[in-house]
């Protein structure tokens, strides 16, 4: 019986991915036939793309819990974190005030560690989306344009699997009590993530720095790389830092290859398509897979934005390595500190 429940379960699951990878896919590409076909300047079409983007992971996270929850989740997220894209985008220009809001993101996303996967999620996702933003910095009414269409885009994704499951009702997979939101559930145990909040958030501002020290193209990646690594686990740092290096190297080397071979922005816009619903297949399965789709991703859609977006695959490689080393470099300081592999000690 047991094992039919769980055949069961991971079935309907797997079907899920398979349906929001597809929807996610179509969508994203969209957008990215939008802005090629129309010859946009702005860049407030892309903006909903990765929105779009953004939230089809999301919405793949939220497998784990039930339908009505993950809907209600991802709805919340879009605005949440299009909200974070927008002050990221509009503080982007000054390191000091991108700093300050990263002392503010980056302990909730540590203490949050061991909140339910949704939940966390948002606040990991915020603080990304605000990293982003960063990179893309402009004046207030642009930066609230950028929050809009991200939003839009966001929305339209979680549109799309709320109106499958009304034509194509399914049974939930998962029961759960809906449980009124505190700060206990946000941040439970949060006294045992105090050194990870501040090792994570030491490590992600020495990005940060690094970045706007140097002036870096895309430098945004070095504190993004910074966050996503770093777990309170050491172990399971050690094997993201590996997997994000191997992905973002061998995804490198294919981008580089198909932005050279493909010219048209119509044709790589039809390519996020399988590119997207690659990544909601891998995110679940393996970080290393993920990572390789992403980074041949983002080089498309760089490349829809500029001809020589190519370059970016450098720029990636470089910010990754420089992110991976703000993290070593914060693990070999406090080492000494540090037992059992373990940061919440």
């Amino acid at each position: 019986m047991l094992a039919e429940i769980k055949q069961k379960y991971f079935e309907t699951r797997h079907q899920a991915t398979i349906v929001l990878g597809v929807q996610s896919g179509i969508i994203v590409s969209l957008f990215g036939l939008i802005h090629s076909v129309l010859k946009l300047q702005n860049l407030n079409v892309l903006m909903a793309l990765i929105g779009a983007l953004v939230i089809g992971l999301l919405q793949t996270i939220a497998l784990r819990g039930s339908l009505n929850r993950r809907l209600r989740y991802t709805f919340a997220s879009s605005i949440i974190v299009g909200f974070a894209f927008f002050m990221g985008s509009y503080l982007g220009h000054s390191y000091w005030l991108t700093t300050l809001g990263l002392l503010i993101l980056i302990p909730l996303v540590a203490f949050s560690a061991s909140a339910d996967h949704m939940l966390s999620s948002i606040f990991l996702f915020s603080a990304d989306l605000f990293i982003v933003g960063s990179g893309m910095p402009d004046k207030l009414p642009g930066a609230i344009w950028y929050g809009v269409f991200f939003t839009l885009g966001g929305l339209l994704t979680w549109l799309a699997a709320y109106l499958w499951y009304r034509k194509f009702p399914i049974k939930d997979d998962v029961e759960t009590k809906a449980r009124p939101l505190s700060l206990a559930r946000l941040f439970p145990d949060y006294r045992k993530h105090l050194r990870f909040a501040v090792l994570l958030t030491l490590a992600v501002v020495i990005g940060n720095t690094i970045s706007y020290l140097f002036s870096l193209p895309q430098g945004y990646w070095v504190p993004m790389t910074a966050m996503l690594l770093l777990k309170s686990d050491l172990d399971v740092s050690k094997k993201k830092i590996s997997h994000r290096l191997t992905g973002t190297l061998l995804g490198s080397v294919l981008a580089f290859i198909v932005i050279m071979l493909i010219s048209s922005k119509i044709v790589l816009s039809l390519l996020m398509l399988p590119l997207m619903f690659m990544m909601v297949i891998a995110l679940a399965r393996h970080y290393g897979a993920y990572t390789f789709f992403l980074t041949i991703a983002v080089t498309v859609m760089m490349n829809l934005i500029e001809p020589d977006g190519y370059l970016i695959t450098e720029h990636r490689i470089v910010d990754t390595v420089l992110g991976v080393i703000a993290v070593v470099a914060v693990i070999w300081f406090l080492k000494p500190r540090i037992n059992n592999s373990e940061l919440l000690k």
